[in-house]
């Protein structure tokens, strides 16, 4: 699947996987984009699952 948006405005790439992803959404990104200890990009992914739990979050057990 090839990176359907991407946004270069930000201290490391956004890579995004889809192209329906909210304002909101697109704002957490790069707010993400600009903390200290992200290294080379920010990849965000669709859910095909409709989990809506991150990879690192605590409730996906």
């Amino acid at each position: 699947m090839p990176i359907q948006t991407l946004i270069e405005d930000t201290p490391v790439p956004v890579k995004i996987w889809t192209d329906d992803v909210e304002e909101l959404a697109k704002r957490q990104l790069r707010n993400t984009a600009t903390l200290p200890f992200v290294y080379h990009h920010i990849a965000a992914m669709p859910d095909p699952l409709h989990e809506g739990a991150l990879l690192a979050s605590p409730d996906n057990g």
